[in-house]
């Protein structure tokens, strides 16, 4: 629903991006959509694996939160200020 976010930051989330399902951790919330869409609440999640910020991951392509807990010491190429901003 606009405006009322189901995910909130640092969310680990699991969600398609062009057909393929990632899991990520949600680093910015746009509550009231986008310019290019307004229609529902969208994401800019950081998948670790890929060291990538996808941005504009509407809702409806967040599949559900996941439960798995966190390893950050395995990524040993990621910022230590992105490490550092999930820890706190």
């Amino acid at each position: 629903m606009i405006g009322k976010p189901k995910y909130k930051e640092k969310d680990f989330v699991d969600f398609v991006f062009n057909g393929l399902e990632k899991t990520g951790v949600i680093a910015i919330i746009d509550r009231f959509g986008t310019i290019e869409q307004s229609e529902e609440v969208s994401y800019d999640i950081v998948v670790l694996e890929d060291n990538t910020m996808y941005k504009h991951i509407v809702e409806t392509d967040v599949l559900r939160k996941n439960e798995s807990s966190l390893e950050l010491d395995k990524y040993n190429d990621l910022a230590s200020s992105i490490k550092e901003w999930l820890r706190t």
